[in-house]
């Protein structure tokens, strides 16, 4: 998909060359207020104008690229945003952690550009327009784990010295886990 449906170019294209708009991201400093957090870490987002990042303690979190001709975008979410908890068993949410509460998704309208052909450009499209929904991964159990199974031998009970309330007839000098 891409960002060019959120923009209306107008008179300043130019029809004979084909489209000559440049998309792109614009200074995204403004989102680090969001308070949005990694691991307990504060998300901090940088952009080069194709490519916002989001970084916290080091870690690469988000990557959103923006191709300037097309305005076709991408994102890869290589580490976990934090979503607020607890939740049901096996609830899927998405709400993430943010400043004073919580964010229902990260809306980068507000830092999105379109440049036409002579140079003009906007920044930002419609509040609410570019939104990535971040949903939160919970554990689930396995269908057929392999099985765990032990046997714990009551002549290994060793008495109060080792810790247990009697003490067993170890006649095969074996131990406990």
């Amino acid at each position: 998909t891409s960002i060019a449906s959120l923009f209306s170019i107008g008179a300043d294209e130019d029809v004979a060359e084909g489209s000559q708009v440049a998309y792109g991201f614009a200074d995204v400093s403004a989102l680090d207020a969001l308070g949005l957090q990694s691991q307990g870490a504060a998300v901090t987002f940088t952009s080069d104008g194709q490519k916002l990042t989001a970084v916290a303690d080091g870690r690469t979190v988000l990557t959103v690229t923006i191709d300037a001709a097309t305005g076709n975008w991408s994102a890869d979410l290589s580490d976990q945003f934090d979503h607020v908890g607890p939740q049901l068993p096996g609830v899927e949410n998405t709400d993430l952690v943010a400043a004073g509460g919580s964010l229902a998704g990260l809306d980068l309208s507000g830092v999105l550009t379109a440049t036409d052909y002579d140079g003009d450009t906007v920044i930002g499209a419609a509040s609410g327009s570019f939104v990535l929904t971040i949903e939160d991964d919970v554990p689930v159990a396995l269908v057929q784990p392999t099985p765990i199974t032990a046997t714990l031998e009551e002549d290994d009970m060793t008495g109060v010295a080792g810790g247990d309330l009697s003490v067993g007839n170890n006649e095969d000098g074996s131990t406990d886990f």
